[in-house]
Parts: structure tokens; sequence; C-alpha cells
């Protein structure tokens, strides 16, 4: 599934929460899901953290993987398991397993996100 399918606007956290909610219709029917992030044209921090923070609080984020050849979102996806202190799985177009993202630290002069 893409991203897209989720929710055509991936900027805010209001999104992420969009994104969550749709998500838990699919999570309702089958037992893992791959969401192919790389078709977004823009990816925000905000809207990653929401949707990820809401998968953790469910007890959800296991069954969920982030496909992405991309860089970028690989670092962001780091950033929100560091700051959240959850194990985010990612894994390449046309890999067979996906992998605990490398944690990466915020640089102290970016604002991090609030902890509910």
């Amino acid at each position: 599934m893409t991203i897209l399918e989720l929710t055509p606007i991936t900027l805010t956290r209001r999104r992420g929460l969009d994104a969550f909610r749709a998500l838990l219709v699919h999570l309702e029917r089958e037992k893992d899901i791959d969401i192919e992030l790389d078709e977004a044209v823009m990816l925000s921090m905000s809207f990653l953290d929401e949707l990820i923070w809401r998968l953790a609080e469910a007890n959800l984020l296991t069954r969920v993987a982030f496909v992405t050849r991309n860089a970028a979102t690989r670092r962001k996806l780091g950033n929100i398991a560091s700051e959240r202190d959850v194990d985010v799985y990612v894994r390449r177009n046309g890999e067979a397993r996906a992998a605990s993202v490398p944690r990466i630290s915020m640089p102290a002069s970016m604002p991090r996100p609030q902890k509910s």
C-alpha cells in the first residue's frame, strides 16, 4: 500500500492522525502491512512522528514496515525512532525483510516533538 492511499497530504500532524485512522481499517484485516513512502511529494517530520507515535501507542508499530529508497526519509524515520525510543521497521523496494532503522539523534538546534 502507498502512503497516498491513507491520506493525500503528508505534511501535518492532523494528516498523520488521519493516516493512522485509515491504517487501522487495514490492520484489522491484515497481519502486517508495508507502506510505500516514496510516492509522497513531501513527508514532514510532524506527519511521520504523529503516525509512528499513534502506531506505537496502539502497540501496532511492529506490524508496519515503511518502504523507501530515499535517504532523507530514512533519516527522518531514524530521528523519530530515537526521539520516541521505538523500533521503526524500514526496507528498500525489492528487499524481502525489513530491519529496524538506525536511531539518529536530532541536532540540539532542531525542535523536538513533544511527547504526549
